[in-house]
């Protein structure tokens, strides 16, 4: 290994810069930046890259050490991220409410671990609203890294102690095809922990080490490189520009920047090179210098502001600042930490304890947060009822076994299930839980039990009849089946059975359902609200008809219960911020209404297909919320002094009892029993 492969190549720092600044962009809401996350892909191709360097020059010299490089390492990468740990904390205490406290302060215990990416891998989908809000999130590329950085330099030496350099050839190649593989097979049924994991990333890093093996292509022929150079960038700027949240990733997708990343480090090391000749622009080699502690600070400022602001959407100068205070935030953390620690004479054993007392630190706080509820006095007891934990408290008067195929137990509410006169099931998915106050309390007044089962699921959910596709539940619709099968059986032996209450969000399913005629929906990532629901309201009717066709009907009563008009934004953080005292710009928009024209355009399809399939059926009643609660050109948001939504499309499951009845009320479920047990 010749010491010229050791040189600084500036180059490789522009690359950076267009990397970090993918990502700025698609985080900052730019959409023509819709596949910016990319740039965390042209991040592991170069540091693959530049530490295989390293170890194989230091391995070729005889001169490497375990204890030299992870020191190297800490001081490179601790210091920027401790500190960025510990301001995101500090700094969540005045703008975070109890519950998001107490899950930042859980991310903050396995980030300073390391350990980022497997938190987030089985707590929150990389581009769903759980990780928008969540502050440490992005720092799951670098527990990636560093999880690579622990493995691979052990690997590495010991394949090169029994096989020298041709083992480390053999098994970089071996690690890229295996990871590769994992990644393709894994990212379409498993895509949370194939997008955070390190054995489904491990291949775009082992890319990068391959490449110093081919340094210079064995040629130096400028055209051939001019034209490589050309291919990769434009293989990166389509993958910046034209892919989406919805594609399944990384996967196959992931190749087109990998490929291209690649070969712009390949063909950028002739100096008259067009890759070399753009990337090596003083601009972009400078934020490619300070692209890290850009990268560790943008998100907490992106998430904090977008919190400040209620959640919604950044305007174009909101955009513009964010971006430019991230650039100003990284280039100070790098002037000011990165570059003091880095270069810092400091003994090994001072590194390591620094570094463990660090670690100690940031988890004696974050379990105390975690320990302390995160900290609720901090607000108003009229403030916490707007809480996430408080909204989706579900009181069960008991929970029963219905399905042999699971040990399962579902949520009974109204009468006990065995000493109640009359039972009911209310089938479908988290809209059906929403309701659990309204059913408990007409429960207790007509002598009803329900169970609340199977859940998660559209009632008409049945790949025989109808297919969904949702790229962040690539199993939902297989296992809405097991449960569509399950629940019509378990019906169908029970004739004691005399309610049937279908509730779902009808009107978001229809816009992501397709079969083998209709196939518009099917791989299309388009957010959901931009979309159609035409064909959906077709195929749901079919579906619908179909299920119920299923059933014997023989004394039961089906009530199609409509969404409740669907604000498709969060309203809730615009209450909140006017209830507490955290940091919080109260909205200037008045929330207290939807607009009925609105509402009902978005409603329409699922509406008419709940319409359609009650249609001639005296056993089958359709509940359109919309008719009911709209009225005026408006749909009231606010019942009873008090917002009775928790998110862009739920209503609170702790509202007030009087707030309940007038649910009741508005809706038509009170009259509608009442009515049915008088006959």
């Amino acid at each position: 290994m010749n010491e010229k492969h050791l040189k600084y190549r500036p180059e490789i720092d522009g690359l950076r810069a267009i990397a970090v600044l993918a990502v700025i962009f698609f985080h900052a809401e730019v959409s023509l930046f819709s596949g910016g996350f990319i740039g965390v892909d042209i991040f592991f191709v170069i540091s693959g890259y530049l530490i295989t360097k390293i170890i194989v020059s230091q391995l070729h010299e005889n001169n490497f050490s375990f204890v030299s490089f992870y020191t190297r390492r800490i001081k490179r990468i601790f210091p920027a991220v401790f500190f960025l740990i510990v301001f995101t904390v500090l700094f969540g205490s005045l703008i975070l409410t109890p519950d998001k406290f107490v899950d930042l302060a859980k991310s903050a215990i396995f980030s300073s671990a390391f350990l980022a990416n497997v938190w987030f891998a089985k707590h929150s989908g990389y581009f769903d609203l759980a990780a928008e809000i969540s502050p440490l999130v992005h720092l799951w590329s670098l527990a990636v890294e560093e999880q690579f950085y622990f493995i691979f330099p052990l690997l590495l030496f010991f394949t090169h102690k029994l096989w020298k350099f041709k083992g480390i050839k053999i098994l970089l190649l071996f690690l890229f095809l295996f990871s590769f593989a994992l990644s393709v097979i894994l990212s379409s049924n498993y895509p949370n922990s194939s997008f955070y994991l390190l054995h489904t990333r491990a291949w775009e890093l082992s890319l990068g080490g391959i490449l110093i093996f081919l340094p210079e292509f064995k040629f130096q022929n400028r055209y051939v490189t001019n034209t490589l150079s050309i291919i990769g960038s434009l293989f990166i700027a389509i993958s910046i520009f034209t892919f989406s949240k919805g594609i399944p990733y990384p996967g196959y997708w992931a190749m087109l920047p990998i490929i291209g990343t690649a070969l712009v480090i390949a063909s950028s090391h002739i100096t008259a090179g067009i890759s070399n000749s753009i990337l090596s622009n003083s601009i972009l080699v400078k934020i490619g210098k300070f692209s890290y502690s850009v990268y560790l600070w943008h998100w907490p400022i992106i998430v904090y502001y977008r919190i400040y602001i209620s959640e919604r959407s950044f305007y174009i100068h909101e955009m513009l600042l964010l971006i430019l205070l991230s650039l100003f935030a990284g280039y100070l953390s790098w002037l000011f930490i990165e570059e003091k620690f880095r270069y810092q004479r400091i003994s090994v054993k001072r590194v390591f304890t620094y570094m463990i007392l660090s670690t100690a630190l940031i988890m004696f706080v974050s379990f105390a947060i975690y320990f302390s509820h995160g900290f609720p006095e901090r607000i108003s007891e009229d403030a916490r009822k707007y809480t996430r934990a408080s909204m989706q408290k579900l009181e069960c008067v008991d929970r029963i076994q219905l399905f042999s195929e699971t040990d399962n137990k579902f949520c009974v509410i109204g009468k006990s299930w065995e000493n109640a006169r009359y039972k009911g099931m209310i089938w479908g998915d988290s809209h059906s839980l929403q309701w659990s106050q309204l059913f408990d309390m007409v429960g207790r007044q007509f002598d009803i039990s329900f169970v609340i089962a199977p859940e998660e699921c559209p009632p008409y959910l049945n790949s025989e009849y109808v297919m969904e596709f949702w790229p962040e539940f690539p199993n939902f619709t297989k296992n809405c089946t097991i449960k569509h099968r399950m629940a019509v059986g378990w019906l169908n032996k029970n004739p004691d059975i005399k309610f049937i209450v279908m509730a779902a969000a009808w009107s978001g399913h229809i816009r992501m359902l397709y079969d083998e005629q209709h196939k518009q929906n099917y791989l299309n990532t388009k957010p959901i609200t931009e979309r159609i629901g035409d064909i959906g309201e077709f195929l749901s009717t079919k579906a619908m008809q179909k299920t119920i066709a299923s059933l014997n009907l023989n004394n039961k009563h089906i009530m199609l219960l409509g969404d409740i008009p669907r604000p498709n934004r969060s309203l809730n953080e615009c209450y909140f911020s006017e209830e507490t005292s955290l940091l919080r710009k109260t909205c200037k928009e008045d929330y207290s209404f939807l607009d009925e024209n609105e509402v009902k355009g978005w409603h329409q399809y699922s509406d008419n297909a709940l319409l359609a399939v009650a249609s001639g059926h005296e056993a089958i009643s359709s509940m359109i919320l919309t008719n009911k609660f709209c009225t005026n050109g408006k749909c009231p948001t606010i019942i009873n002094s008090e917002l009775i939504y928790r998110d862009e499309n739920h209503l609170r499951m702790n509202l007030d009892k009087e707030t309940v009845e007038e649910l009741g009320k508005k809706s038509g479920i009170d009259e509608y029993f009442r009515a049915l047990l008088q006959q």
